[in-house]
């Protein structure tokens, strides 16, 4: 009863910008391209849907980090080159106009513990920028997913599952897509607005002063 649980807020440039036109499928990660986060998924689900016909989906990453020289060579080795494109670091205020380019926001984490119990600062983003979300994740991550009914959330690791996600929201209607879009950034401004998680911060500490 001593606890409180104040989520860090998505930042209030995260906004949703209208869908850009593209011809193919487009999946973007943002954010740190590291170990922990479990990106070898993306080669194994590009071949996999190269191998069903989804060839036209394409993964686009933004960001850096020790594990994507790791992340380029598996790519090359599946010969999957073709689905991806990297658009390297770019300024947090360019992310929202970038992530309006994809029809899905993709994150992931290894199978760790730690991870159960956390909710990665890109969610906040995501569901900020108003995007239908698709991730291999557990704990708070799958809860404020499917509280939200952002997306598809399915078990680290578990590519099969996450195969069937991905074709699905690949080939749901545009309806069903913009109504995952639009939960988000309902969620997003109820529970990660930067404006009324500071007025709850100061009523937090406001608190403790009257004790």
């Amino acid at each position: 009863d001593k606890v409180k649980v104040w989520p860090q807020y998505a930042e209030s440039f995260m906004t949703a910008y209208p869908k850009a036109a593209s011809s193919k499928f487009t999946v973007m990660f943002t954010g740190n391209i590291g170990d922990a986060q479990g990106l070898e998924a993306l080669p194994k689900l590009a071949l996999r849907l190269k191998e069903k016909g989804h060839d036209d989906c394409e993964f686009i990453l933004v960001g850096d980090g020790r594990y994507k020289s790791q992340l380029e060579a598996t790519i090359k080795a599946l010969n999957v080159e073709d689905m991806f494109t990297f658009k390297g670091r770019q300024a947090p205020q360019k992310i929202p106009k970038l992530l309006s380019q994809a029809d899905l926001a993709f994150l992931s984490f290894k199978d760790t513990p730690l991870f159960h119990q956390t909710i990665p600062a890109k969610l906040q983003t995501y569901l900020a920028c108003g995007k239908p979300i698709l991730a291999l994740a557990s704990g708070e991550t799958k809860r404020i997913i499917d509280e939200a009914q952002a997306g598809l959330c399915v078990p680290p690791g578990d590519y099969d599952a996450a195969l069937s996600a991905l074709i699905q929201l690949k080939t749901d209607t545009k309806e069903m897509l913009e109504r995952h879009a639009k939960a988000s950034l309902t969620y997003a401004k109820t529970h990660f607005d930067k404006t009324h998680l500071m007025d709850q911060f100061d009523a937090m500490v406001k608190e403790v002063d009257d004790v």
